[in-house]
């Protein structure tokens, strides 16, 4: 899959040097999908990305741009499945580089709207306000999870996210871990399904506890932690020809930061800036449709 795209800001104020290559038609880049069944009960989905605007900003103020290829999500499966009369369970274990990436349906962070966005607005400073789960860990972090899916209808999973450091750096490799956890860190994943003519809805609710430091490039710097709850909804009319689907999902984030010191709030603004102050608490909602 290879992107192009153009990016327009109306009125720059002068300010043409933050906008670099501001209505000029940009090849951003590609991405090469793999994945499939490599044993009787065991698969993969990897994604690897090649980004052509990687930015650098020089000592003039000005952006360089150059290549770079990276990895981008990641599930990789062992799995079974038990299938009677009055029983059918699929269960089995996931290990993957962004929480929600390994979810069953499209309401969930990692493959929900906005499906593709433009790379130079995000150079730019433009983008919209996110929870931690929504991205923040992407690429940064190696998860196990143990799930199970009852009749096609009950489904639960549970696991833990730690940093793709070490032996999990290929599920990192080319990424900067600025969003570096400390420990394990839980996740959970529990969801309804039901599926009748061509109708099929699902509901649920997933969330995740983390512990960040607060400079990424230290594994002894203090942490900020985060408690991110949300809630999804998705249905889909499957009929030939037409097929409709839409997605809801709400989710509710706190924060607690942790102190900072001069050298720290560079690195995670916060409305603390000194070792002293107390530690700040702050929510973040998002709801996406």
């Amino acid at each position: 899959m290879a992107v192009a795209s153009v990016s327009h800001v109306a009125n720059t104020q002068g300010n043409d040097i933050s906008y670099p290559r501001n209505n000029q038609l940009e090849f951003e880049g590609g991405n090469l999908f793999l994945a499939g069944k490599l044993g009787d009960h065991v698969g993969m989905f990897s994604q690897w990305t090649y980004n052509n605007l990687n930015s650098n900003t020089q000592a003039d103020g000005s952006t360089s741009f150059s290549g770079k290829t990276t990895a981008d999500n990641n599930d990789w499966r062992l799995t079974n499945h038990i299938a009677k009369e009055d029983l059918d369970l699929i269960y089995g274990l996931t290990l993957n580089n962004n929480p929600t990436v390994q979810d069953a349906w499209n309401s969930t962070p990692a493959f929900s709207y906005p499906y593709q966005s433009s790379r130079l607005a995000g150079v730019w400073g433009i983008s919209p306000q996110a929870t931690l789960i929504e991205g923040g860990l992407a690429q940064q972090v190696a998860g196990l999870s143990a799930y199970a899916f009852l009749n096609k209808n009950w489904y639960a999973e549970v696991g833990a996210y730690r940093a793709a450091d070490g032996v999990f750096s290929f599920l990192s490799h080319g990424v900067d871990l600025g969003n570096r956890l400390s420990g394990s860190n839980p996740y959970w994943r529990f969801a309804y399904s039901r599926d009748w003519g061509v109708n099929s809805l699902s509901a649920g609710l997933f969330g995740m506890n983390a512990k960040v430091h607060t400079d990424g490039t230290d594994p002894g710097s203090p942490l900020d932690s985060y408690h991110d709850r949300g809630v999804d909804l998705q249905y889909q009319y499957l009929s030939d020809p037409h097929v409709f689907t839409t997605q809801l999902s709400y989710i509710h984030e706190s924060a607690d930061w942790a102190p900072r010191t001069s050298a720290t709030i560079a690195l995670r603004p916060t409305a603390s800036s000194t070792a002293s102050a107390p530690r700040p608490v702050t929510g973040i909602n998002t709801l996406t449709a």
